[in-house]
């Protein structure tokens, strides 16, 4: 039988998402037809579905829109493992949660920014489950909500 959630809405101060720091992005994965996992270790993982793009100290080095694009290169770009390849050896040291519009950002190294653009008004742009049963989403106008697992 279906489990049925309650999730409440909190403030943006009360999304504790220290736990964070000191994770290595262990495995990007892409479920179509627009969610992407970020994988954080066991229990813990960040599901996107808004755009999310990858900075470096050279600029945006490639975005979950750049997905499956020829851009003229011989073979499609591959998001996914070209996210993993820049961000698998690298910890994360930050995280910001804006509080007007939800988007995140995770600092990792020193010079690698992923950063979560909540994309919608109405649908939900991201999930956080961490490791101690604690589940966050970011809802529709930078609304955030949460349950126990």
């Amino acid at each position: 039988m279906p489990r049925v959630i309650y999730a409440s809405a909190i403030p943006h101060q009360d999304v504790d998402l220290s736990w964070m720091i000191g994770c290595l992005i262990t495995n990007v994965t892409f479920h179509e037809p627009s969610r992407w996992t970020f994988s954080l270790g066991k229990d813990r993982s960040l599901s996107v579905e808004c755009l999310w793009r990858l900075v470096t100290a050279q600029g945006t080095a490639v975005t979950s829109e750049d997905h499956n694009e020829r851009f003229g290169l011989p073979t499609p770009v591959d998001a996914a493992s070209e996210c993993l390849s820049l961000l698998a050896t690298s910890s994360i040291t930050s995280v910001c949660l804006d509080e007007m519009t939800a988007d995140l950002a995770l600092t990792l190294g020193g010079d690698l920014r992923l950063e979560i653009v909540t994309t919608s008004s109405g649908y939900e742009n991201w999930q956080v489950h961490d490791p101690n049963g604690a589940n966050y989403v970011a809802g529709g106008k930078g609304k955030i909500s949460t349950w126990a697992s």
